[in-house]
């Protein structure tokens, strides 16, 4: 398992998301949903806003987010 300093957000919508440093797996997928590379996000960063086929990558549940994260390699840091 992979320690970062994960910060886990509410929206005003009500989702969930990532903030700082995310890795890309973690904080972007495609418009359609898929998992991009971190080669591909970069890539796409470099584009105007309007020609990007990316989006933050967000989750309806705390509990969600932190098993995707787990799923990836990334585990929650607890405070002490």
């Amino acid at each position: 398992m992979k320690n970062l300093g994960l910060h886990l957000i509410e929206t005003p919508n009500g989702s969930f998301c990532f903030v700082g440093r995310v890795p890309c797996l973690l904080g972007f997928v495609t418009k359609a949903g898929n998992m991009m590379t971190n080669e591909e996000v970069e890539s796409q960063l470099r584009l105007p806003t309007g020609y990007r086929t990316i989006k933050s990558r967000s989750f309806v549940s705390k509990h969600e987010a932190w098993a995707e994260a787990a799923r990836l390699g990334y585990s929650k840091m607890e405070s002490k």
